[in-house]
């Protein structure tokens, strides 16, 4: 089921074993044995609805018995996990940010190196 809202970016709504064993008859063994009575797939999904949408994440959450979710819970489920997609982002701009901020850094010392050596050869030169 992750594997479906990864690559599709929707989610995957499992409320009961039945459901599961149809859709996924590959892991109805393992959906028995789990002890679980119904399973979501959420994908967490940055910038979404845009051009530029992106899933960068997965959320799974079994529940105990059979649990058909109502509207109101999957729109609070959906919203949790486009927040969760938002955080992961920010993460990743900042680290994005922190590298690059090192890499400039780095640069500039070596600039700044390279410009002290051409001037002590500079001084060397005209001494001589």
């Amino acid at each position: 089921p992750m594997g479906v809202a990864l690559r599709t970016g929707a989610p995957v709504y499992l409320p009961t074993l039945e459901a599961a064993a149809a859709r996924f008859p590959r892991i109805a063994e393992f959906a028995r044995a789990s002890g679980y009575g119904a399973w979501l797939a959420l994908p967490l999904v940055a910038d979404a609805g845009g051009p530029a949408a992106r899933v960068v994440g997965g959320l799974g959450i079994a529940f105990a018995r059979e649990h058909r979710l109502d509207g109101e819970e999957r729109r609070l489920l959906e919203t949790m996990s486009r927040q969760a997609a938002q955080a992961l982002d920010r993460v990743r701009l900042a680290e994005a940010e922190r590298a690059a901020r090192a890499e400039a850094e780095a640069a500039r010392a070596v600039a700044e190196h390279e410009r002290e050596r051409a001037t002590e050869a500079s001084r060397a030169k005209s001494q001589f």
